[in-house]
């Protein structure tokens, strides 16, 4: 394989200048070669040696991009103006402090999950670093709801994106 440091040899050189002269394409030219001279040039070494050489061939077999198509300008591009948004009220967060106080106003009373009834809030807490079991809220809960008042406040959260922006009805 010939690389851009490889020397030609003058005979080479010169029956590729007189090849490239007739007009004869980049792969017609590395074909006439390899038969005459028993080598193995490629279409891009052929390319690459007449660029070098600065010799002066049929240009119109070398792709260049496409000349006949005029260069487009485009054109600015107008957005349609729609009507602005109703303007909405945004929805006020609690502070973390006031979360994280909330918490600490629960005193849990720290049943384990076989001493829970129906009646109890099933709000987990971990017994500790390395124990596997979980022990729970166990205050009085609402019939229908799985935790207590306070940890009923806490469960819910924002929603999603689309919850939240959805109207309410």
């Amino acid at each position: 394989m010939a690389g851009p440091n490889i020397l030609w040899p003058d005979r080479h050189a010169i029956l590729l200048g007189t090849l490239a002269a007739k007009g004869l394409s980049a792969s017609h030219i590395a074909c006439e070669l390899n038969t005459e001279l028993g080598t193995s040039y490629s279409r891009n070494a052929v390319i690459g040696k007449i660029k070098r050489l600065r010799v002066s061939w049929n240009s119109g077999n070398v792709f260049c991009g496409n000349r006949n198509m005029a260069r487009r300008v485009s054109k600015p591009r107008v957005r349609s103006v729609s009507a602005p948004k109703a303007w909405t009220a945004p929805r006020i967060r609690p502070p973390k402090e006031v979360t994280e106080v909330a918490c600490a106003a629960i005193v849990p009373k720290m049943i384990r999950c076989e001493d829970l009834g129906e009646a109890n809030c099933r709000w987990p807490y971990d017994s500790g670093k390395h124990s596997p079991t979980f022990l729970f809220c166990g205050h009085d809960k609402p019939c229908q709801q799985s935790y207590c008042a306070p940890h009923e406040q806490m469960s819910v959260g924002l929603g999603t994106k689309s919850e939240r922006e959805a109207n309410r009805v």
